[in-house]
């Protein structure tokens, strides 16, 4: 019994994605953006929102902010793209 309980869990552990939490500093130096940038734009809904953590202490998904870098590297290369032309 106990070997069929571990591949289940096994099991579950294999289709659950990973998902990385970063702090504030970290975030700020990807994005390059203030800590005062990065919390008006979560505010505003232009960046992805924080997590709580424990207490008062808030994280960033990595997945999320990396698809907001992607897209704004999209973005500006569409613009740059309708300036040449």
């Amino acid at each position: 019994m106990e070997t069929t309980m571990k591949a289940d869990v096994q099991a579950v552990d294999a289709a659950e994605p990973i998902i990385r939490l970063i702090k504030a500093d970290v975030v700020c130096e990807r994005v390059g953006i203030s800590k005062i940038t990065l919390w008006r734009k979560a505010k505003d809904g232009q960046f992805p929102p924080p997590r709580k953590q424990f207490g008062k202490s808030v994280a960033w998904v990595e997945s999320e902010v990396n698809a907001w870098i992607n897209a704004r590297a999209v973005a500006d290369a569409w613009r740059s793209d309708e300036a040449d032309a």
